[in-house]
This record gives C-alpha cells, structure tokens and sequence, in this order.
C-alpha cells in the first residue's frame, strides 16, 4: 500500500510533513490549538432555544503522554475576548492512559466559543474529548440603547 503521512498548514498558508518526533521549530514553540465553532448547545438541548446559557468549567479528556501545559479557553462575544484556565496536564512518567482534568470559569451568555491551547518546545499533547458544564439561566433579554 504505501507509506502514510500527515501534513501541517500553518498561518502562511505553508504545508509541513509532521513529524511527531519534532515538537519545535528550531527553539520556538510549535503552537497547537483548535477552536470550536459559534456553539449554542440546541443540538443536544433544543428546549435552550433563546435562552442565555452559563458554562461553568469543562472536562478534558486526555491521553497522557507526558507533563504539558494546557489552557481551555471559553468565549461569549465571538473570540474577542476569552476566560482561561490553565493546568498542567499528565504525568513525567508518560503512562500513556486515559485521564481527565477539569478547568473552571464562569461564562455566561447565549453562544460560545471554546478553545484548547498547547505551546511548547518539548512534550506531546493528544485530547480525545472536551465536555462542557452548561446551566440555564433564563429567557434571553435584549438591552435597548
């Protein structure tokens, strides 16, 4: 069949064969994060519709793979302006299971973004899932000017 390979675009629009063994560029830190589209969460609780929402804190799931630094990051305005928390997550030992770590903030509003972030010159990051605490707070209101 052939070998496999996975290729890397970065913000100039250059592709890169990734390497897993390379986890700088040269000594600069090789960002990784990925940000999830506008969420309301009607997908899985329609009864949400027009209804301002707080999400309170999420659960990554992870595989160790080492001790990394990771930030979740939550947004009510569109990526303007965001609520961080930052935990290192897995162990020196790199065991290799499955593990959860859970980050907290308060944000409320009616459509969020959320982010997961990872920059460093050494160490491997690989998250398998991000659960989000949620909480109705009530019909949304619009503020007249």
């Amino acid at each position: 069949m052939g070998n496999i390979g996975y290729y890397l675009g970065d913000g100039s629009g250059n592709i890169h064969y990734f390497n897993p063994a390379y986890t700088a560029d040269g000594s600069t830190a090789i960002t990784s994060q990925c940000i999830s589209k506008r969420l309301d969460f009607l997908d899985q609780y329609p009864q949400l519709f027009d209804r301002e929402k707080t999400v309170h804190g999420a659960k990554l799931t992870y595989i160790d793979k080492g001790a990394v630094s990771v930030t979740v990051s939550v947004s009510a305005d569109g990526g303007t302006n965001w609520s961080t928390d930052t935990n290192t997550v897995g162990t020196a030992g790199a065991d290799g299971t499955i593990k959860t770590m859970d980050f907290d903030f308060i944000v409320p509003g009616e459509y969020f973004n959320v982010k997961i972030y990872h920059s460093a010159t050494t160490g491997v990051f690989e998250w398998v899932q991000l659960e989000l605490e949620i909480e109705d707070m009530g019909e949304h209101f619009y503020k007249s000017t």
